[in-house]
């Protein structure tokens, strides 16, 4: 989600940078909105996780539906977080 990314920078100690990096991606990765579909894929993800104690943070489940709505691999620095999310493809930052 941009809002995830724009409070990564709001608390890096180096914004400008961040801003360059992320302006730079947006021209490359439009931003999708969130859609009936994501919230229809999050529930019972949200739910299944929930029954088998794998919860992770809730703004981390948003993005998984997003990104699950949308067909999508997700880039992320979190592997072990998003990895708990059934049928969601990851890519780790560090092999990017």
């Amino acid at each position: 989600m941009l809002a995830e990314l724009e409070f990564g920078i709001a608390l890096s100690t180096h914004p400008a940078k961040g801003r360059e990096g992320l302006d730079l991606l947006l021209q490359l990765a439009p931003v999708e909105p969130w859609t009936e579909d994501a919230a229809r894929i999050y529930g019972p993800m949200r739910a299944k996780l929930h029954r088998e104690g794998r919860q992770i943070g809730p703004l981390d489940m948003l993005i998984a539906a997003h990104a699950l709505s949308l067909g999508l691999t997700l880039l992320t620095g979190n592997i072990r977080e998003f990895e708990q999310v059934p049928g969601l493809q990851v890519i780790s930052l560090d092999d990017a």
